[in-house]
């Protein structure tokens, strides 16, 4: 899987405000990940907790009707992420040749993930972009540059922008309530 080009977006703009933008960019952009697995059979030589461990780092595409359960069932072979099964079309991994563990012929995994949705701000994992960087380039041009492993960009910077305006419009009614 070759890397998505870094793209750059030049901004006007107060710095305080480039680098809100560039922070909702990091955590506030919402993503499907497993949030646990249930574990009912591990014959190969890593733990549960290695083999969780290695799924989680894997990413799931985006947006295709998720459901909240998906299943690892293999034995015999080496386990790829091709082998996350889920009903109905739910969340599938980005790379289905990612290697998850090697198993010999006698050893087997079968585990159910569960998913959930949340941000960066909760947990890494959640994470949406990588790579978020800012440059100033004068007094009010910035700009902003950041990958996605989605080939998202243009929806990723939407909802940051979306988040950030819901952020400011909620201080701004608590700021309107504690002042009145």
């Amino acid at each position: 899987m070759s890397a998505p080009p870094r793209l750059r977006y030049r901004i006007h703009g107060l710095q305080g405000q480039v680098n809100a933008l560039r922070r909702a960019l990091i955590a506030d952009l919402e993503m499907i990940a497993p949030s646990h697995c249930v574990v009912r059979t591990n014959t190969s030589c890593q733990s549960d907790e290695y083999v969780t461990q290695r799924i989680g780092l894997i990413p799931f595409e985006q947006g295709k009707g998720w459901h909240k359960t998906a299943t690892l069932c293999v034995q015999g072979r080496p386990a790829l992420a091709r082998d996350i099964l889920s009903e109905d079309g739910g969340p599938i991994p980005v790379n289905g040749d990612a290697l998850i563990m090697p198993l010999t012929t006698t050893q087997a995994i079968d585990l159910t993930l569960h998913f959930t949705i949340h941000t960066a701000a909760v947990h890494a994992r959640f994470a949406k972009t990588v790579a978020v960087g800012m440059q100033t380039l004068d007094a009010v041009t910035h700009e902003i540059s950041f990958e996605t492993l989605f080939h998202d960009e243009e929806a990723c910077l939407a909802a940051a922008i979306a988040s950030l305006r819901a952020r400011l419009l909620a201080a701004r009614g608590r700021l309107e309530t504690t002042t009145a």
